[in-house]
């Protein structure tokens, strides 16, 4: 891994044990801290980028993967 990787699977991991098992980051009710979580994580889950082992390194994390989908369904889908 990179050291691009490396910085950003401590990132993830960081994030990741924040948030847990909660809906959201502190807990049951979502913040501006879950929102640019939000903002950020989509954009890496959806958007091709150059750096692929980025999205492949988070895709270790399940949590924030589910974090996503369940804060677009919530919010984005109709």
């Amino acid at each position: 891994m990179d050291e691009v990787g490396e910085q950003a699977d401590k990132v993830f991991r960081a994030l990741s044990a924040q948030l847990g098992t909660q809906k959201y980051l502190t807990g049951d009710l979502p913040t501006e801290a879950d929102a640019l979580l939000f903002g950020h994580m989509y954009t890496l889950i959806t958007v091709r980028l150059p750096l692929t082992n980025i999205t492949n390194i988070l895709k270790k994390y399940a949590n924030l993967i589910e974090f996503t989908k369940r804060v677009e369904q919530q919010y984005f889908k109709q």
